[in-house]
C-alpha cells in the first residue's frame, strides 16, 4: 500500500513540475533556459506547427494535430499532456492503495481527505521547484 502512495506523490509531484515548465513557457519564455527562436518551445511561435505551413486557414498539419496529437506539435501541449497524465497516476495509485487498505475502501473519508491535502501541497512544491528554482528567470539571477 506505502508503495502506491508513494508512486502517487511522485506523480503529483511530477504534474507540479509539468506545471511550472508550462507557466515558465507562457509567461517566461525570452528570460528561460529553453532555447531561443525555437519553433517547438517558444509559445509564440509554436503553435503554428499543429497547421500546415503555419497557417491556421490551412487546416491541421496532420491528422490530430489541433486536437488528439497536439503535444506532439509544441512544448506547452506537451507540458500539459504529461502534467494530466501525471494527475491521472496518481489518482489511480492513490485509489489503488486505498482499495487494498479496506473492503470498503470509502468508508475512510479522514484519510482520503488528509491524502488530498497532502497531494496540493505536493503539487505546489513541483511548481515552486520548477517555476522559481530550475528554471527561475535569468533577469532575476544574482539579485
Amino acid at each position: 500500500m506505502w508503495g502506491l502512495i508513494i508512486l502517487s506523490v511522485v506523480s503529483y509531484l511530477l504534474a507540479g513540475l509539468f506545471n511550472g515548465v508550462m507557466d515558465t513557457l507562457q509567461f517566461h519564455y525570452e528570460s528561460s533556459p529553453f532555447p531561443k527562436g525555437s519553433l517547438f518551445w517558444n509559445p509564440a511561435i509554436s503553435w503554428r506547427n499543429k497547421y500546415k505551413n503555419g497557417d491556421s486557414s490551412q487546416g491541421p498539419r496532420f491528422p490530430g494535430s489541433t486536437t488528439i496529437f497536439v503535444l506532439l506539435t509544441d512544448g506547452w501541449h506537451l507540458m500539459k499532456a504529461l502534467n494530466l497524465a501525471s494527475y491521472r497516476l496518481a489518482l489511480v495509485f492513490v485509489g489503488a492503495a486505498f482499495w487494498q487498505f479496506s473492503e470498503t475502501p470509502w468508508q475512510n473519508t479522514a484519510s482520503w481527505a488528509a491524502i488530498w491535502v497532502v497531494l496540493i501541497f505536493v503539487h505546489s512544491a513541483g511548481f515552486h521547484l520548477t517555476y522559481s528554482i530550475i528554471l527561475k528567470r535569468r533577469n532575476n539571477e544574482g539579485k
